[in-house]
């Protein structure tokens, strides 16, 4: 830069001095050989500035762009701790068992953080990496191409992480829809429970009689009421279920293997160059899987609340079985205060037998006695037949009704009275049979007294 315009005011000096023409020549080829070298010096320093300054935008938009990849990953680590955390946890219930009866427990705090940060860093992308890379300098088209291959992949992993965010949320949306409705059905087994205890306390009372035919009236009432509030709030339950419970998959899963957690190892170098190898950024687990578990468990709990339902329908069913029981029982009691009755009776006929044995002459007393036989034999028997029949006739209902309502409270009502029949029908025959030799007895008394009276006419 110094030499050359010293070389060029020379040369208009040399052009007044008669000096070789030869000499002239060279030294003026030799000053446009260095004027030429300059030019091209001073235009790779310009390319080289140019290259540089262009490089240097490039690594700051890759600083830029390897930060927002770095917050990525540490929102990414809370995503998944959250989903971890409040997806549904399926345990196993069984009908009845008290751990079916205990609320859930709370999820744990919300919090909207990861959210907000991954609208911080989507606006960051946005305004420092997206558009910034639009206003590079003039770039080599391969080192263009890897730069914006590298931020497609970077906006490839913030729309992936999104969708994990938008996951999670729906996973915490499903939890507490399915612990809401769990609670839900809980409170309502339990007064389900409730009911059916009062039912059956109210049934042993009726069985023992000890409510009049008005309060009998009024208690049932009163319990029907609350049954049918129960059965209806089960029944809006059960057909409200697939609308409470959000699931979060496009379609339902066909596996049936649990989900294994897929996450970065926490060694592990991740950066803009090896990211393309992790892409696609898959979600901690399989939403079709979750809305396996969590389907499994809404059928669970509809099977439990609609069993528990229809206990309570037969439940209410039983009370005309246990009215007919009672019904029965009075029957029964009848009749067996008239078997003794009669066995008393037939107790008295046999001691005027032994008394009426010992009289010089018995025909008339006997033939008295055989009247009376007759007569409580005939009487009784119709009387204990017909009640005998009506007995069984209850019984038969009571079977039959028992057999449509089922035994809600595991005790068989018709068993035991069944029994009581029997011993009725046997206590009835064995007074039939105690009747009969009586009769028998009295005629061979009659056939001994004719013959005495016939021997002492004889002797007369």
């Amino acid at each position: 830069r110094v030499l050359l315009p010293r070389s060029h005011a020379a040369l208009v000096a040399v052009k007044s001095i008669p000096i070789d023409t030869d000499a002239k020549a060279k030294t003026e080829a030799s000053v446009q050989r260095l004027s030429l070298l300059v030019d091209q010096a001073e235009e790779l320093r310009r390319d080289m500035d140019a290259r540089l300054h262009a490089l240097r935008e490039v690594r700051n938009l890759w600083a830029v762009a390897e930060g927002i990849l770095g917050e990525l990953m540490e929102v990414r680590v809370e995503l998944e701790d959250s989903i971890e955390r409040d997806k549904w946890q399926q345990a196993p219930v069984f009908p009845d068992s008290p751990q079916s009866m205990v609320a859930s427990l709370p999820l744990s705090p919300s919090t909207i953080r990861p959210t907000e940060r991954l609208n911080t860093l989507r606006e960051r992308f946005m305004a420092q990496v997206q558009d910034a890379s639009c206003n590079l300098p003039p770039l080599p088209p391969f080192l263009r191409q890897y730069v914006a291959q590298r931020i497609m992949d970077l906006s490839k992993t913030l729309e992936q992480i999104e969708d994990i965010d938008r996951l999670a949320s729906n996973i915490r949306s499903q939890t507490v829809a399915m612990r809401d409705t769990k609670d839900e059905i809980n409170e309502l087994q339990s007064k389900i429970e409730d009911i059916r205890e009062r039912y059956h306390s109210f049934y042993k009372d009726v069985l023992q009689g000890k409510h009049s035919q008005e309060s009998i009236i009024s208690m049932r009432v009163s319990l029907d009421r609350d049954a049918n509030s129960y059965e209806d709030a089960g029944k809006i339950l059960l057909g409200d279920m697939s609308r409470r419970v959000p699931f979060i998959a496009r379609r339902p899963s066909q596996a049936s293997t649990s989900p294994v957690r897929r996450r970065f190892s926490s060694a592990a170098k991740l950066d803009l160059m090896s990211l393309p190898q992790f892409l696609p950024i898959q979600p901690p687990l399989k939403p079709a899987h979750l809305d396996e578990a969590v389907r499994t468990e809404c059928n669970a709990l509809s099977l439990r609340l609609a069993g528990d339902i229809s206990g309570l329908c037969r439940t209410s069913d039983h009370f005309r079985a246990v009215q007919e029981a009672r019904s029965l029982d009075i029957r029964l009691d009848e009749l067996s205060n008239y078997v003794q009755h009669s066995i008393d009776d037939l107790h008295t006929l046999d001691m005027s037998v032994a008394n009426i044995s010992n009289a010089e002459d018995p025909t008339e007393q006997l033939m008295l006695l055989v009247n009376n036989c007759n007569h409580l034999s005939k009487k009784n028997s119709q009387i204990l037949a017909k009640e005998l029949e009506a007995a069984k006739g209850h019984l038969s209902l009571l079977d039959d009704l028992q057999e449509r309502s089922g035994t809600p409270f595991d005790e068989d009502l018709a068993t035991s009275r069944k029994r009581a029949l029997e011993v009725l029908e046997f206590r009835i025959d064995g007074w039939s049979t105690a009747i009969r030799s009586l009769l028998s007895r009295i005629s061979e008394g009659q056939n001994e007294a004719k013959t005495l009276v016939h021997r002492e006419r004889e002797r007369l």
